[in-house]
């Protein structure tokens, strides 16, 4: 085992960027069909649990782990299709998810996060 030097600390064995920078990161690329809940690829999550998706409602989804969601929780949203997306945290719980159709009354709609990239910060 070798020590390495960072800005005068030194270090022995494997470091993780998260736990140096005080941020736990979560990154997912979602779909979703008719009124079934999202489906999450998760590429990276650490976070101290599984973050489970649901449908509350016509074009608004739930991210859901108890306690994750500090108030120092960032969240961004880019979509995979036309349409219009924000992300909020709701609770230290939830956040909240919604999609709406770029077309006529730009309403809530369903059938629009194929391909969304979701990335939540939690810095501690």
């Amino acid at each position: 085992m070798s020590n390495q030097t960072n800005g005068g600390a030194y270090f022995a064995g494997n470091l993780r960027c998260d736990t140096l920078n005080g941020v736990e990161l979560y990154v997912a690329k979602l779909s979703q069909s008719g009124t079934d809940a999202p489906t999450a690829t998760v590429f990276r999550n650490d976070l101290d649990g599984t973050v489970v998706w649901a449908r509350a409602s016509e074009g608004t989804y739930t991210a859901t782990l108890t306690g994750a969601f500090l108030a120092t929780t960032y969240v961004s949203v880019t979509p995979g299709i036309e349409s219009s997306h924000t992300a909020t945290r709701t609770s230290a719980n939830v956040i909240t998810l919604t999609t709406c159709d770029p077309h006529g009354a730009h309403a809530l709609a369903d059938d629009l996060l194929e391909g969304t990239f979701v990335e939540i910060r939690v810095y501690n």
